[in-house]
């Protein structure tokens, strides 16, 4: 690997070492504030005095404020090992995070307007160039695949902006369109990443998708993301929903094994992706009039699951810990996904409690942000505890 000098390195804040230290740590911080302005604006003890809706800004800023920034987060620190070479450190870093926190400053001072949108589209732009400048340098084809997903989040992004301002209807449908695109994200690393990390935990063998079946896997959920955007028949959506399903369950059944439950990095990674085959259940059974609980299972169970059991592994192996999680992370991976059966659960079957299932839901979501926080900001304020870059 490509390394910087030692000197270099040990001028450079640890902080600003990998992408992974300062996106993880804001985009959680962020994540937390995000759900509390939601929260209070929704119960009436904030005003929200600006013509953006606020559904629309909760949509974007969970998306693009929150599950963006651990996107960027986790590619810019993964493509190192993928490459062999450096990733983004130190100055060029730096404006890395500084576009992200213009961005979400400005999000909650002047939401949809030029400076926030051209500060979020500048900083995917930049995650795109890094993304694509290191996967070439080294011909590693495979892993430019990331590099027209992120162009899609841009494409997103700027869609979105837009129609928050012009057509609600059309931000809505924007903001359904983009979970997919972070589910499909997630299919895509998942079958990577997920298998490996059982068969690293549990010294076993698991059946590998081949490349027709990783193919497989994502076209329906690319299917159900152009059916978001533009309407399409309820029919259509069912069909394609059963599907994916069977696809996708195929896939937990073959990854399933009994050693997964004495591990807490392995068993939020399966019940996080578990979320996806169940709410792909749920859309085929019950079509678009329970839309709204499909796509919570997939942002708070699939996405914001996901994204808690990867920052937690990832936070530990690239800090040079153990692969060992703290009693606190285990109470951040079990809240989120109590979140997500609290947000869907709780209003399907016993609606005149809808409103206390979205406060009992935001404030498990708190718990999981508070909780990591208290694990693993000094792990990113703090130099690698084995000695080595990054």
């Amino acid at each position: 690997m490509q390394i910087t000098d030692r000197a270099v390195e040990d001028k450079t804040m640890p902080l600003f070492r990998l992408g992974f230290r300062p996106l993880f740590l804001f985009g959680t911080v962020y994540a937390g504030w995000a759900m509390v302005r939601w929260i209070l604006v929704l119960s009436g003890v904030l005003p929200w005095e600006y013509a953006v809706p606020v559904t629309a800004w909760h949509s974007h800023e969970m998306l693009f404020g929150f599950g963006m920034a651990i996107v960027v987060g986790f590619l810019t620190t993964a493509v190192q090992n993928w490459t062999g070479h450096r990733g983004i450190n130190g100055t060029p870093l730096m404006g890395l995070f500084a576009l992200w926190v213009v961005a979400r400053i400005t999000a909650n001072f002047a939401p949809a307007t030029l400076l926030q949108v051209l500060a979020d589209a500048g900083f995917m732009l930049v995650a795109i160039g890094v993304m694509a400048r290191q996967v070439l340098l080294v011909r590693n084809y495979k892993n430019l695949v990331f590099v027209p997903v992120l162009s899609i989040f841009l494409v997103l992004h700027l869609a979105q902006s837009w129609a928050m301002n012009h057509d609600v209807m059309l931000a809505r449908a924007l903001g359904f369109t983009t979970i997919w695109c972070f589910t499909l994200l997630i299919s895509l690393l998942g079958a990577r990443v997920i298998p490996f990390f059982i068969e690293r935990r549990l010294s076993d063998t698991l059946q590998r998708d081949s490349v027709p079946w990783i193919v497989l896997a994502q076209f329906p959920l690319f299917l159900l993301a152009l059916c978001a955007l533009f309407s399409a028949p309820e029919l259509w959506v069912q069909i394609v929903a059963a599907m994916a399903f069977l696809i996708h369950a195929r896939r937990a059944f073959i990854w399933y094994r009994n050693g997964i439950w004495q591990e807490p990095l392995l068993w939020s990674l399966y019940l996080s992706y578990l979320c996806l085959p169940m709410a792909l259940a749920l859309l085929a059974v019950s079509g678009i009039n329970q839309y709204s609980p499909v796509m919570h299972l997939l942002s708070v169970g699939l996405i914001g699951g996901m994204i808690m059991a990867m920052m937690c592994r990832v936070s530990l192996g690239h800090t040079g810990r153990p692969l060992k999680s703290h009693p606190l992370a285990w109470v951040s991976m079990a809240s989120i996904l109590l979140a997500a059966v609290s947000r869907v659960v709780i209003p399907w079957f016993f609606p005149i409690w809808t409103v206390g299932a979205y406060h009992l839901a935001a404030t498990l979501w708190l718990l999981s942000i508070v909780t990591f926080l208290m694990v693993y900001t000094r792990y990113f304020l703090q130099p690698r505890v084995d000695g080595q870059i990054g």
